[in-house]
């Protein structure tokens, strides 16, 4: 990240960061756990491309992940792109700073601290990763198709956002929102 440079969860999306959208999925599909949140061991599990966690975690981390890790991975939403426990922490803190992930408040200051979703950007932030995903599965069934017919469909997809902004507009004119009748 270059210096001076705030990374924005709009960079971290429109550049599909592995990395960054990967730690993202991942809280947001586990973190409501018994803990309310991801501790580091966690991360390093399904992240970290040569992890380093004894026998005893590893088997927790099955127990605690089971078969959904291995689907994520499958579907591509969580990868181990990770190098390094540092590279991992670096992320983690660069989350922290962007309001994306908080540390639950812990009573015992020895515990090792627990990562979660900002509660206030939740919906927020849950709504552009569902349009992440739309995105992806849009585009990959557009693969096979001809130029004709995405020529078509791009005409079609561009009219529909000029209603849709025409209606948008009209409504703010008169004050009344889509949501309040």
């Amino acid at each position: 990240m270059k210096k001076g440079y705030r990374l924005t969860i709009e960079d971290i999306i429109n550049k599909s960061s592995e990395t960054y959208m990967s730690i993202i999925f991942l809280t947001i599909h586990f973190q409501d756990n018994k803990d309310g949140g991801l501790r580091l061991l966690h991360y390093r599990y399904a992240l970290v491309k040569k992890r380093d966690i004894k026998p005893d975690g590893i088997k927790y981390m099955r127990k605690f992940f089971g078969r959904k890790l291995k689907h994520f991975y499958y579907m591509g939403e969580i990868k181990r792109c990770i190098t390094t426990r540092q590279n991992l922490v670096k992320k983690l803190n660069n989350l922290i700073e962007m309001d994306i992930l908080e540390i639950k408040p812990d009573k015992n200051k020895r515990n090792p601290p627990i990562y979660r979703i900002n509660k206030e950007q939740y919906n927020k932030l849950d709504l552009k990763v569902r349009k992440v995903l739309l995105k992806k599965k849009f585009l990959n069934t557009l693969e096979g198709c001809s130029e004709d017919f995405l020529s078509k469909l791009e005409k079609i997809v561009d009219e529909y956002i000029k209603i849709k902004n025409s209606e948008l507009k009209s409504r703010s004119r008169e004050g009344v929102s889509k949501f309040a009748k």
